[in-house]
């Protein structure tokens, strides 16, 4: 008994020691062997005890081996907690079959000993099996990374996954029962206009002020989720009309609407949604989804800040949309465009000293495509920049045949995201051998939305290589005269709109006449564009105009 003892201080001292600091070996990552080997030499001292102290050694010593074995390969093949309980259940059974088996009496060392062994055993399977636990790799840290896969970290709400599966249930549930589901994508208008002027983090606040008004209106009605950066999705899975509907998703326009603080700044959000109907618009989910993004897109295209409920022309409007851009893309593979150039006279209209580039469309079968038709299908699909750059290479080609005059091509907004746009343009005038001071690149006001820095910066670059940059459709879009103080345009060109309102009109008439003075006072080039008739260009004579196209 008191050799009894000693083995049982001397293994079950450190065992419930390592116990106690497995909290802190885990954050080592090293507590489960320290505990798991803490069990085998427990194990070790149970086979030489009973070995050397009793009888039943001989007979149980093979068992115990076997698990001794079970338990070094679950410490060192990286099994640990389930083979470590597949060991402790082998040693506590060998321990009641002794207890059964030879039954002595009370203070028997053998009998002592097989509690004893339980005992320890228990000690070192519950801290191998707390410790893997706590283990980053072990069951609890596996939940955890479960359930931070179906939350978004930063909104609280559903992922894509897991809206996705919860999506696939509703619609499934609804089907069995003949209910009404909705669903709708929403997207946050203008986001990365916030994210630009304001910074990420404010753009995070946004997120996070948008995702608890959805979910405080839409309550218990439903399912909100966070599928992409600025886009969320919710299914309503009880929607009893088409005018309750209505009623939800004006809730949310109506709370979204109002101020979101950020610091000092209040922000005003707005979104834009569309919505789908089961069964109305279909039964498979994918098909859903891909109903309530069509609507998602109408909404969209007809002005942000407001809903559209899927329509089946809705759907025939993007697939010639989708048509049309496969055509185009083939278009501009087997060079199958053309330019036109239309041409800028002087004050005199005696001398052309400019031309614009026009690029047109007429296929192989004589259908004319109009620019209002491919240029914003280019621009969604991003072929505005394949386009642009075909545009730009065979105008600086052409511009060989008029030696003398100026050839003006129209540059796109989303031409100067891509980051070596310049170099692009340089290595065409390059290719063309054609100096820098013949080129003519035209902006609207759009092009400073959102990344000023970004295009003013592109923009200086080109004028630097001598590049004149025209200002075109002056009048017609956002109009703030801090563009014409932040950079030195060449050119200013006057919206056509007021030429074909100007006769008759002394508010248009006046309209001109301001916009021409103040090109001249910034030391600009002044183009009136849409010239029709002579009393047209006599009225622009007569105030100065210097070009007119």
């Amino acid at each position: 008994v008191p050799m009894l003892l000693f083995i049982q201080l001397a293994w079950a001292l450190p065992v419930l020691g390592l116990g106690a600091l497995a909290p802190w070996l885990a954050l080592r990552r090293s507590a489960h062997n320290a505990i798991n080997m803490a069990g085998c030499l427990t194990l070790w001292a149970s086979c030489y005890a009973q070995l050397y102290l009793t009888q039943l050694g001989w007979m149980t010593f093979p068992l115990h081996m076997v698990n001794f074995t079970v338990v070094a390969v679950a410490v060192f093949g990286g099994f640990r907690a389930r083979l470590m309980v597949v060991g402790g259940s082998l040693t506590m059974a060998l321990s009641l079959i002794t207890v059964i088996h030879f039954d002595r009496p009370d203070g028997d060392p053998d009998r002592l000993f097989a509690y004893e062994t339980a005992y320890l055993w228990l000690i070192g399977i519950g801290g191998a099996v707390t410790t893997d636990l706590l283990n980053r790799e072990g069951w609890l840290y596996r939940a955890q990374i479960r359930l931070l896969s179906r939350t978004d970290a930063l909104s609280g709400l559903l992922t894509r996954g897991a809206f996705d599966e919860h999506y696939r249930r509703v619609i499934a549930a609804a089907s069995r029962e003949q209910r009404h589901v909705a669903v709708a994508l929403i997207d946050l208008d203008h986001f990365k206009d916030i994210n630009d002027t304001l910074g990420h983090s404010a753009g995070d606040m946004v997120i996070v002020a948008v995702a608890k008004r959805l979910t405080h209106v839409l309550g218990d009605n439903g399912i909100v989720a966070r599928i992409s950066g600025d886009e969320f999705a919710m299914v309503i899975p009880n929607s009893k009309s088409d005018e309750w509907l209505e009623y939800i998703l004006d809730q949310i326009q109506d709370e979204i609407s109002q101020p979101i603080k950020i610091g000092a700044r209040e922000l005003h959000a707005s979104l834009s949604i569309g919505a789908a109907v089961a069964p109305r618009d279909g039964v498979d989910p994918d098909e859903l989804l891909r109903k309530a993004d069509i609507a998602l897109y109408d909404a969209k295209e007809n002005g942000r800040n407001r809903r559209s409920f899927f329509e089946a022309n809705m759907e025939d409007h993007v697939q010639s949309k989708d048509k049309l851009s496969r055509e185009l893309r083939m278009a501009l593979k087997n060079d199958e465009l053309s330019l036109a150039y239309q041409p800028q006279s002087d004050t005199a209209a005696q001398r052309i000293v400019s031309v614009e580039a026009l690029a047109r469309w007429t296929k192989e079968d004589g259908t004319v495509v109009s620019p209002a038709q491919f240029i914003p299908v280019a621009e969604e699909t991003g072929l505005i920049n394949e386009l642009g750059l075909w545009v730009l290479n065979k105008a600086c080609a052409k511009a060989h045949d008029w030696p003398d005059v100026v050839m003006s091509v129209n540059v796109s907004p989303n031409q100067f995201k891509h980051p070596r746009f310049v170099e692009k343009v340089m290595a065409i005038l390059a290719t063309n051998n054609l100096a820098p001071q013949r080129l003519e690149i035209e902006v609207t006001e759009s092009v400073f939305a959102g990344r000023n820095d970004t295009v003013l910066k592109s923009l200086r670059r080109l004028k630097n290589l001598g590049i004149k940059v025209a200002l075109d459709d002056f009048g017609s879009g956002y109009s703030s005269l801090s563009y014409l103080r932040r950079f030195p345009f060449d050119t200013l060109k006057v919206d056509r709109d007021f030429l074909s309102d100007m006769d008759g009109n002394p508010e248009a008439e006046a309209i001109i006449v301001s916009i021409i003075q103040l090109g001249k006072a910034l030391g600009m080039t002044i183009v009136a564009e849409g010239i029709e008739t002579i009393e047209q260009i006599r009225f622009l004579q007569a105030h100065g105009c210097h070009r007119m196209q």
